[in-house]
């Protein structure tokens, strides 16, 4: 239950999988076709950080869904930063509208 307003809406349970994509210690990458698949089987939400990947990660540096060739669009909430791959500051968190609401 949220309370927003003054009025308390009721917010059915839910699943939030968040998982750095990868490792910078020992260079492991998550396999995102599995957590797709797990999200999708249980209606969650997946929320990958991709403080390490971006950049790096996948034939045109976009990532860990460039990396695995899959759709950006069954991954909720991205986040990762600009300070490691493209040499900047800040960072971003991107996902469709009803999850940045």
């Amino acid at each position: 239950m949220l309370v927003q307003n003054n009025c308390v809406i009721h917010v059915p349970f839910m699943w939030l999988v968040h998982r750095m994509c990868c490792y910078s210690m020992e260079g492991s990458i998550v396999r995102l076709p599995d957590l797709i698949r797990l999200k999708k089987k249980y209606k969650a939400y997946l929320y990958l950080d991709e403080a390490h990947s971006i950049g790096a990660t996948g034939p045109r540096g976009r990532g860990i869904c460039d990396h695995w060739d899959c759709d950006p669009k069954d991954v909720d909430i991205l986040m990762g930063t600009f300070t490691k791959s493209f040499a900047s500051a800040g960072g971003y968190i991107a996902g469709n509208k009803v999850c940045m609401l």
